[in-house]
């Protein structure tokens, strides 16, 4: 298959590579902030739902959508390039996780200020975005790195292609279950507390 079709996105085992790809790599900060933040409150399945499995999720839905274009075979993939693209999958995860924990720290009963649960969002970003962000540059780039193997690459290459169309229905029904996980996340949370 040397001839691409104009308007076609990567297929399914790409996006599927890329998912996990990333889910696997958001496990390493996720386990670093169970380390660190819930020796105790680590047992209780709320907590582990919703700091472990969302944020793993999220991930995931993002290399499914944003980082997968690492994997294309017929766009001038540089290692740099590969890196922002990683650090872009790991900072929309992680800013759409810091809105649910804000979302779900609102819906608490009785509210706190919103004030407080603000500079605890800001405080988390300042803390966390920076090793969340380098993680996910060190998975683009190694992902990249793999997918320049020859014989990845020629995989690649010859893999199926699908219409922007069908993509972006991919897209959306994956992130349909991922918001479906987020609720359910911020509800097993919210039971615990």
């Amino acid at each position: 298959m040397t001839d691409v079709p104009d308007k076609t996105e990567l297929g399914l085992m790409p996006r599927l590579i890329a998912t996990g790809w990333f889910a696997v790599a958001a496990c390493i900060p996720v386990f670093c902030f169970m380390v660190i933040f819930g020796q105790t409150a680590i047992f209780m399945g709320g907590f582990l739902f919703f700091f472990g499995v969302v944020p793993i999720s999220l991930a995931a839905f993002f290399g499914f959508s944003v980082g997968v274009k690492i994997l294309d075979p017929v766009s001038s993939t540089s290692k740099l390039w590969a890196a922002a693209r990683g650090v872009a999958v790991a900072v929309l995860s992680h800013l759409v996780f810091m809105t649910l924990f804000l979302l779900q720290f609102e819906m608490s009963e009785p509210a706190p200020a919103f004030g407080l649960a603000f500079m605890v969002v800001i405080c988390g970003l300042v803390i966390t975005l920076l090793p969340v962000a380098f993680v996910g540059g060190l998975a683009g780039w190694w992902l990249c790195n793999l997918s320049l193997r020859r014989d990845l690459w020629e995989k690649l290459l010859n893999l199926p292609r699908v219409s922007t169309t069908t993509a972006n229905i991919w897209t959306l029904a994956v992130g349909l279950l991922v918001l479906l996980n987020s609720i359910a996340g911020i509800y097993l949370f919210r039971s615990v507390r």
